[in-house]
């Protein structure tokens, strides 16, 4: 069965977004893209709320220039896409696809599928309601070093404990930290 990996930014004070949802005080350096592309090695699929992919495919289909980290910008161009939402999106971004329905069911099929590893990227509503569901079985947290006194937390509308282990820790270059944790009872 296929994993579901929680890959997010984090800053000090528990937010993955400013009040308007931006991440652009996220702390991305070398580092940060090594451990980018060794993440989309490991899976194949990235599950994303409308928000987030409506801003990845408005930035990743054109990012193949000398400046962008085409590495990166192969990957998240070819990888499967599952955008959850109710409402309408444009499904342009090669290799996507849409959930409308009950979420939990549908990502119980999802890594009853085969393939690799998927991706949980943003998204802080699909991560509460995964997570109390007992189906993340890796959160990856990039602490920034940054406390942004307000903002969207990350683990807002969690309503079930879980306990975690330490899977592992890395420092990147700019001042981030990576930390892998794992549920102690396995989704």
């Amino acid at each position: 069965m296929r994993r579901i990996i929680a890959s997010e930014g984090i800053s000090l004070d528990g937010y993955f977004s400013d009040p308007d949802g931006g991440i652009a005080w996220q702390s991305l350096d070398d580092d940060f893209n090594a451990y980018s592309i060794g993440l989309l090695e490991e899976v194949d699929t990235l599950i994303l709320g409308r928000t987030t992919y409506e801003e990845l495919a408005a930035f990743w289909p054109t990012a193949l220039g000398p400046q962008y980290d085409s590495d990166i910008a192969r990957r998240m161009n070819a990888h499967a896409k599952v955008v959850v939402s109710r409402g309408a999106v444009d499904l342009s971004w090669e290799n996507s696809r849409q959930i409308t329905g009950d979420l939990v069911a549908a990502i119980r099929e999802l890594k009853a599928e085969p393939g690799k590893d998927i991706a949980l990227l943003g998204s802080g509503t699909i991560l509460a309601q995964l997570a109390d569901a007992g189906m993340i079985d890796e959160y990856r947290l990039q602490l920034n070093p940054v406390i942004l006194a307000d903002g969207k937390p990350l683990f807002a509308g969690v309503q079930n404990r879980c306990d975690l282990t330490l899977a592992e820790t890395r420092q990147f270059g700019g001042g981030g930290v990576l930390l892998r944790y794992r549920p102690l009872s396995p989704g």
